[in-house]
């Protein structure tokens, strides 16, 4: 029995499509960015809270007027408490076009034709199959500050109802290494806010 068992425990763990609410949720946000043009130190955060490894292809991310899709190949997976980033640029060498402030960007999309978050007043939402996995919508009352990443507590990733509310949204404390002096925790579990 147990060596029947065994290739099944081996097998590789197959991704599934996000089918509820709060199966992904946004956690961390760069939309305005001094150090580097926001044109190249955009980006964005999804944490997979389902507790399965979960496909990304077919994912929509919407903002106030544009929208992206994820396109179907090449497969891209997320493993279970993993982040995905998406960006305006992967480019993490200074010397370099394109310089993001060393962020670390697992997908990149053009500020210029496709996508651009406004600082000051706008919306996320990710939704798959017209299924709505999460939303956060800000205004100027707690938008992000230039240079630093507009964060959910860490214990507010895990929850879809928790992440939509203001007060468990804060300006990350961590300056990313080896950057220009931007602040953020892309890829990574977000700061308590109130830390420093």
């Amino acid at each position: 029995m147990i060596a029947l068992l065994l290739p099944q425990l081996l097998a590789p763990a197959w991704a599934v499509a996000p089918t509820k609410l709060g199966d992904v949720t946004i956690t961390e946000l760069q939309a305005d960015t001094t150090a580097v043009p926001p044109y190249y130190g955009e980006w964005f955060e999804i944490y997979n809270n389902s507790g399965k490894t979960l496909t990304l292809n077919g994912l929509l991310i919407e903002r106030t007027t544009q929208s992206l899709l994820i396109p179907d190949s090449p497969p891209i997976d997320i493993g279970v408490g993993e982040y995905f980033v998406r960006g305006a640029s992967a480019e993490r060498d200074e010397d370099t076009i394109g310089y993001n402030g060393n962020v670390g960007v697992d997908y990149v999309y053009s500020y210029f034709t496709e996508f651009n978050i406004v600082s000051a007043d706008d919306v996320l939402r990710v939704s798959y199959d017209g299924i709505l996995l999460d939303e956060v919508d800000w205004d100027s009352t707690w938008a992000p500050t230039a240079d630093e990443a507009l964060q959910s507590q860490p214990n507010a990733s895990a929850n879809e109802w928790a992440n939509d509310l203001q007060l468990n949204w804060c300006s990350s404390g961590s300056v990313i290494p080896s950057g220009p002096g931007m602040n953020g925790t892309p890829g990574g579990e977000n700061d308590q806010c109130g830390d420093e």
